[in-house]
């Protein structure tokens, strides 16, 4: 539950950093600030995800917090692919 609120937290506050402060920094034209919002929601919320993935829900997805390094590692390489390229609706040795 805490977890929850932790990530709800920090998923709202830093996609508005993103759009109220970063975005005049930068100097990108973001007419509806979908990269400040959604890109940066999306890719922070995939890492946190693997932060915090508890084995009391999925045995196979523990996340950093319960000694599992590796996740938050997978997620960095593929942050739109949560599988890290091994997704199960692929065939085994088929792109």
């Amino acid at each position: 539950m805490i977890v929850a609120i932790i990530i709800g937290l920090v998923s709202g506050v830093v996609p508005y950093f993103a759009v109220a402060v970063l975005k005049r920094k930068l100097g990108y034209d973001g007419a509806l600030d979908v990269f400040g919002i959604y890109g940066v929601g999306e890719i922070l919320g995939a890492v946190l995800t693997s932060v915090f993935a508890a084995p009391s829900i999925n045995e196979a997805g523990k996340g950093l917090i319960y000694g599992n390094p590796g996740q938050v590692l997978r997620c960095h390489s593929h942050p739109c692919d949560p599988y890290g390229g091994k997704s199960p609706h692929r065939s085994e040795g088929k792109p």
